[in-house]
């Protein structure tokens, strides 16, 4: 017998029953599912690694809500085929509060990993058997390990947040404004101080960033009249200037030439922050430059290969630049 979900849960098992042992698994011929949650061929063909999906193999997905908006699938898939590794790697949306719920539900030996991501990171390092320093001292985790008993929790966020502005050229020590106190602005913050950067944290409930920032040494600003010329680094780590929150949060305070931006958000690719920054001659950093470090991090530790970034790099930029705005 072969049994497959129906409807928002039905492609992931559909993609796990091959390395779950089902002798085989269906998608429709042609443009159109004949029911709800179904594959094509052409999105199972593509999902399933090169050296094909035999039984045992190793099952990752990136796991959030929501969670369609997701080009992790995009840069595991084209890693594990590229270096003809047999991992499936899909997309899992439990509900809001069904975190716990959804990783006993995979405890199956042959799920190996997990990228997490909004609103689960915090739930994430609770569920935990361990976690990295790091993730410890973030209070948050963006990435599940599988252990001989239990799970692993670890935070790629915040590393790879200050790689990308120190690969753009971003002074090693220059004070650093974060926008934002939520879970990515947390691991930004404590990498920053880590690094030796004099950090402050502004967000739009005062008491959240002074929350953050008594965290770690930072200190606490005001949003409105921000002095950004006081900071030559800055990191926009809240949802807003993306496809499903529009604005800037620093419309009145306008970076410009000797800033450093990274705006976190990577859809759309270009936001009305890094937009008006840019032409003021800031040099801005996005957010899918971010995606991509956290994830060959993450790619690292549960696998124990490397992945060459150039060409996920380029896939990466025609896959958001085929999405639009």
């Amino acid at each position: 017998m072969l049994a497959s979900a129906r409807g928002p849960g039905g492609p992931p098992p559909r993609l796990w029953a091959p390395a779950l042992g089902a002798p085989w698994v269906y998608a429709s011929l042609g443009g159109a599912p004949t029911a709800p949650g179904q594959w094509t061929t052409a999105e199972m063909a593509a999902a399933l690694p090169e050296a094909g999906a035999a039984a045992g193999a190793p099952l990752y997905a990136v796991v959030g809500n929501p969670v369609d908006h997701s080009r992790s699938p995009l840069l595991w898939r084209r890693v594990l085929r590229g270096a003809w590794l047999a991992g499936v790697y899909g997309r899992i949306e439990p509900p809001p509060d069904g975190f716990r719920r959804f990783l006993r539900a995979h405890r199956h030996p042959a799920f190996r990993g997990f990228s997490v991501t909004a609103p689960f990171k915090a739930d994430a390092l609770a569920c935990a058997d361990e976690a990295d320093p790091g993730a410890a001292r973030v209070g948050a985790a963006n990435t599940l390990q599988r252990l001989d008993r239990g799970w692993r929790a670890w935070n790629t966020d915040g590393p790879a947040a200050m790689d990308s502005l120190a690969a753009a050229g971003a002074p090693g020590d220059g004070p650093l404004l974060v926008l934002g106190a939520g879970g990515a602005a947390a691991a930004v913050v404590c990498e920053a101080v880590r690094r030796g950067h004099p950090v402050a944290v502004s967000a739009r409930r005062p008491e959240a960033a002074e929350g953050l920032a008594s965290r770690f040494g930072a200190r606490a600003v005001p949003l409105e009249g921000l002095p950004v010329s006081e900071f030559p680094l800055v990191v926009q780590a809240t949802p807003v200037g993306s496809s499903m929150r529009e604005g800037n949060l620093l419309f009145d305070n306008p970076l410009g030439v000797g800033n450093y931006l990274l705006e976190m958000i990577y859809q759309p690719a270009t936001t009305a922050l890094s937009r008006e920054s840019a032409l003021r001659g800031a040099v801005v950093v996005g957010g899918a430059e971010m995606l991509l470090r956290q994830m060959l991090a993450q790619f690292r530790i549960l696998t124990g290969a490397d992945a060459d970034p150039v060409p996920l790099r380029a896939a990466l930029a025609a896959s958001l630049v085929e999405a639009g705005p």
